[in-house]
């Protein structure tokens, strides 16, 4: 359904012209949940809103990009043939609904303007469709709620509500952003269940994007693990557990507690951080905090290797080049 290819985007800023998405691919299937994981500042929202083509004007896509949604390149489709797919075909969850949602309008005309700009509905339809989606959401009262503005509203029930916008025209493609960030845990397991439970009712593909692999491992069924403005691993979620192969993606299972450990075991950390995109190192962009690099790495970037049909790693530790460089 989704196929993003050599994606690159730059942004024009006082520091110059930085990169913080450099080649990235993958696909995603329809009915299939894709996890894109990383730490802040790798490039996973960025890469979203340049599939939605919501990238500020300070922005700029590499001539050889694509990103193909059922065979069109939506990188390259005049704006007016977007606006018919982006919101009815292609749907956006956003981090913070708060920020998201209009507060002078009240969340029952916002959902009703996705029907009335994409479907067309007479009045009268468009409130049953409203009251319907709500209701499918789990908002309770959904017939009094559709006359409430977001400050009313709870985080958990804004949440809702922009779920329901998102899915109001039974999307093919949902990008969920961080969906449960700003939530407390108990909110988030709700949620989480919520799109589950949506996600299998209308056959629709998302891309959670996440920092949390516990998330992750709840609702994925293969993954994409970013760093640096890159893809360094690509997984199905069960092999990607039990046998993660890049040093980044070791690292960031050990950072997560277990349940298992013995008392006061201390907890796995990452040195550094992820570097600015305008200071990204030479070679392997991990090299400067990883403790199996080699001399290899701080010379040259390992190629995309293929371990099996459904595993894919950057990584010298598993490239086929020159003997020389494997040793060194």
């Amino acid at each position: 359904m989704l196929k993003v290819e050599n994606l690159k985007i730059g942004f024009k800023t006082n520091m110059g012209r930085i990169v913080p998405v450099d080649d990235v691919s993958f696909e995603l299937n329809e009915g299939e949940t894709l996890g894109v994981v990383g730490e802040s500042g790798c490039g996973k929202s960025v890469t979203a809103y340049a599939i939605t083509r919501l990238l500020p004007r300070n922005a700029f896509v590499a001539e050889e990009s694509h990103v193909w949604f059922n065979g069109i390149d939506l990188l390259k489709l005049p704006k007016q043939e977007l606006y018919k797919i982006r919101g009815k075909e292609i749907s956006m969850i956003f981090q913070e609904p708060m920020t998201s949602l209009n507060p002078v309008y009240t969340v029952g005309w916002q959902i009703a303007e996705v029907y009335e700009l994409h479907e067309l509905l007479e009045k009268e339809k468009v409130s049953n469709r409203v009251i319907k989606m709500l209701r499918d959401v789990k908002i309770p009262e959904p017939e009094s709620r559709i006359k409430h503005y977001p400050y009313q509203l709870s985080g958990g029930m804004r949440q809702r509500v922009m779920i329901a916008m998102a899915l109001a025209c039974n999307p093919k493609l949902l990008i969920a952003d961080e969906p449960t960030t700003a939530l407390d845990v108990t909110i988030q397991a709700q949620i989480l269940k919520l799109m589950i439970e949506l996600k299998e009712k209308y056959n629709t593909a998302v891309m959670l994007i996440t920092h949390s692999l516990a998330v992750v491992a709840e609702v994925c069924d293969r993954v994409v693990v970013m760093y640096a403005g890159q893809v360094i691993e690509t997984a199905d979620v069960f092999e990607l557990f039990e046998n993660p192969l890049h040093p980044y993606t070791k690292a960031l299972l050990n950072s997560v507690p277990r349940i298992d450990w013995q008392e006061r075991q201390k907890l796995a950390s990452i040195e550094g951080t992820v570097p600015h995109p305008a200071k990204y190192p030479k070679g392997c962009r991990f090299n400067p905090r990883c403790s199996f690099r080699m001399n290899v790495c701080k010379e040259k970037e390992p190629e995309r290797v293929s371990i099996s049909p459904t595993h894919s790693v950057k990584c010298w530790l598993y490239a086929d080049g020159d003997e020389q460089w494997k040793n060194s």
